[in-house]
């Protein structure tokens, strides 16, 4: 159980601290609004790259989208976000002070499920509202 707790918290951390600036409207996906306007809200972790996390540890992944575009991560630290149609853009400052910027494909983002996919990582993770 440990090391799957690490290994998400290390996933959700490096893949998630990397969060943009101000939200703009996007082309949303299914159902009414945009993707700016859906993702905003207390979000968990319930699958990574399609295996289910139990409950407990699902229950210490959460995170936020706030309206003015902070990404609010599990462990505490904040990032900025940009939501464009189907991309999440976050942008963290890396340890030099400059912008790093990480971009997530926005493959689900319907009702209380949001499913992003990490190319970098080759990574699935869905998400559900708190």
């Amino acid at each position: 159980m440990k090391p799957l707790m690490f290994g998400i918290f290390v996933c959700c951390t490096a893949a998630f601290t990397g969060c943009s600036s101000s939200t703009t409207s996007g082309s949303g996906n299914n159902g009414t609004g945009s993707n700016a306007d859906k993702i905003v809200g207390k979000w968990t972790i319930s699958k990574v790259k399609g295996k289910e996390l139990p409950k407990e540890a699902a229950d210490k992944t959460v995170m936020e989208f706030t309206k003015d575009g902070k990404w609010k991560m599990p462990d505490g630290a904040e990032a900025t976000y940009k939501v464009d149609g189907d991309k999440l853009t976050g942008t963290k400052k890396d340890k030099n002070g400059k912008d790093d910027p990480k971009t997530f494909a926005i493959k689900k983002l319907e009702g209380d499920t949001l499913v992003l996919y990490d190319e970098d990582e080759k990574a699935e993770m869905e998400l559900k509202k708190k």
